[in-house]
């Protein structure tokens, strides 16, 4: 090239040749690559990268003396770099190829690999049905027995000890006044604070020796603060009064009408049973609801314990302030305007007064006595003021005149306990002795540390303490009905010990 162009060409004749090397050693370098990656060889892919890497040695080997000049240069050098990549995503693939190979020499056979076959494991809707219809009874199986064992008292399998009916010679011999009577349903209706408790625990204490049972009836939702175990909370809430009565009613009365071989006392905080004179069948539109009504009360007798109304609520706001402030203690609520506010306080209180409901509650014995009733009924309480009315109050004398058998009183227990026995003797005979003996329930403590324990019954209930003359005519105003209801009891009280010569506490005979 140089003899033929002369001496002027000389420089470009050695760039040409330059390049013309450099692209025969590259492409002999590729050749090489490529071979080693078919043979499986890439031991020596990093060292043929780094040969091409080292740009003054390719420079050398192509016989070139003359520097490159700077374009010259980097553009190598990204031609290198772009053969470094190739290099290194070669040894990529060849990394990802031997780990396939690797993992098919482990995978077993597809002959090995059990498939389940379509269309042999069919669903048989009959067992389905069977299942379904199993489960459900196996659970009631379960649960009505447990149910059953765990709200309803087992009735003694002895049989009746001491006087189990009254003879005509007992009738003969009775004084005037003092009939003994022979029932087989017993209602002992409660009012809070009235120490109900009483005749809970003597009868309790008699229900195997005189083989009868004890039912404990669920709460009438407006009875208490409580609410009775009858509908959820959603149900109870969404359902009206008058068709919440109904049910209630209807629950009721197959209670009381339900006859059994044994006698039978019911007691708790439900109102007067008194479906004879009830007005259910106007609501109703007919008459079956009432089946037997027309001995239905006469066979049902009834034992009521009263209290003097101003002692009995202040009682039973001190209870209600004990449960509130309990929950406070134990996180469950927070500071309310009872637990916060003294009894005399709250008479004083036009608000706390509404709030607690001070009117409905102090007359909440008149209430029990006179029955059930909502809207434009004879046992609602007035809806402008809360309070009783002179319609309930009538109600509640007539029934307690007309079908209570024993009327106890709290301030002379131990007379109220001889009346039951002398009235009932099939079902409280010796219940003057299980009085002076006590109960383990009196005690304090857990029913395991009074398991052998007697403690005495309360002779009577404690009286009000005195209070301001105010609080005092407050109270009469609003406890007006419990007060003449009282009044009432407590002469029938009286009468009734007389005739049948069961001493009194001096303090009962006071007006």
């Amino acid at each position: 090239l140089a003899d033929t162009e002369g001496e002027g060409n000389s420089g470009e004749s050695a760039a040409f040749f330059l390049v013309t090397v450099h692209g025969l050693v590259l492409l002999q370098s590729r050749c090489v690559q490529r071979i080693r990656i078919v043979g499986r060889q890439p031991a020596t892919m990093a060292s043929t990268g780094d040969e091409l890497a080292d740009t003054e040695g390719l420079r050398k080997r192509a016989g070139d003396k003359a520097p490159m000049n700077e374009e010259e240069l980097a553009l190598e050098r990204k031609r290198l770099e772009i053969d470094r990549r190739e290099v290194e995503l070669m040894k990529r693939e060849l990394q990802f190829e031997k780990g396939q190979a690797a993992r098919a020499q482990q995978t077993p056979p597809a002959e090995a690999v059990w498939v389940r076959p379509t269309g042999v494991y069919k669903t048989n809707p009959y067992k389905q049905i069977g299942v379904a219809l199993a489960i459900p009874i196996c659970m009631l199986l379960v649960l009505y027995p447990t149910l059953l064992w765990l709200h309803k008292e087992p009735v003694a399998a002895t049989p009746c000890k001491g006087i189990c009916s009254v003879s005509p010679e007992m009738l003969a011999a009775a004084p005037t006044g003092c009939m003994p009577e022979t029932t087989g349903r017993l209602l002992v209706p409660a009012v809070v604070a009235t120490h109900f408790e009483v005749i809970e625990r003597i009868s309790e204490a008699l229900k195997h020796e005189k083989a009868f049972e004890r039912m404990v009836l669920q709460n009438w939702r407006d009875a208490l603060q409580r609410r009775p175990i009858l509908l959820s909370g959603m149900a109870k809430v969404g359902t009206p009064d008058v068709q919440y009565e109904w049910m209630f009613r209807e629950r009721l009365v197959k209670i009381m009408d339900h006859h059994t071989q044994h006698p039978r006392i019911m007691m708790g905080h439900v109102y007067f049973y008194d479906l004879n004179m009830t007005q259910m069948e106007e609501w109703s539109g007919s008459t079956a609801f009432l089946r037997n009504s027309s001995k239905a009360t006469d066979e049902v007798r009834h034992v009521q314990m009263f209290r003097e109304p101003i002692a009995r609520m202040a009682a039973q706001y001190a209870s209600d302030k004990a449960w509130d402030k309990g929950k406070e203690k134990s996180g469950w609520g927070g500071k309310t305007v009872i637990s916060m506010t003294s009894f005399e306080t709250c008479v004083r209180s036009s608000g706390c007064r509404r709030q607690y409901g001070l009117a409905k509650w102090c007359n909440a014995q008149t209430k029990h006595m006179c029955g059930w009733g909502t809207a434009e009924w004879e046992c609602n309480f007035d809806p402008e003021t809360g309070n009783a009315t002179e319609v309930m109050l009538e109600r509640a004398l007539k029934h307690l005149r007309g079908n209570v058998s024993v009327v106890g009183i709290a301030e002379d227990l131990r007379a109220s306990v001889g009346l039951l026995e002398k009235t009932h003797p099939t079902y409280f005979e010796g219940a003057l002795d299980v009085f002076t003996k006590g109960h383990p329930d009196n005690c304090n403590g857990t029913k395991s540390q009074n398991k052998d324990a007697f403690c005495p019954f309360p002779e009577s209930a404690e009286l009000a303490y005195e209070m301001p003359a105010d609080v005092v005519a407050l109270l009469g105003h609003f406890c007006w009905a419990d007060l003449v209801l009282y009044r009432e009891a407590k002469k029938m009280f009286l009468e009734k010990t007389r005739a049948c010569a069961v001493p009194v506490l001096p303090a009962c005979t006071a007006q």
